[in-house]
């Protein structure tokens, strides 16, 4: 397994987690989680890369349910970064 199919397999095995806890309710186990998954991915993959912008996605819904709305406002601006550069 090449370094990047680990990174990918490790990426996709933080997301699931994520998914599960956020739909448990635990919003900031869910929030860390999405945080791992983006720091992993991002040292490998293009940020434009549709897995990427699903993470900072579940990642924006995890801030909201918390009510951390400045933290929120940040992901928010980097997903409008990101679909104005297509």
């Amino acid at each position: 397994m090449s370094d990047l199919d680990a990174t990918v397999a490790k990426t996709r095995e933080l997301h699931i987690s994520a998914q599960k806890v956020f739909e448990d309710g635990n919003y900031a186990h869910a929030e860390k989680l999405y945080r791992a998954a983006l720091n992993v991915l991002g040292t490998v993959i293009d940020p434009m890369h549709a897995t990427y912008v699903d993470l900072l996605n579940g990642l924006l819904t995890c801030l909201e349910k918390q009510h951390k709305a400045e933290d929120a406002k940040h992901v928010e601006l980097l997903l409008k970064q990101l679909n104005t550069e297509d």
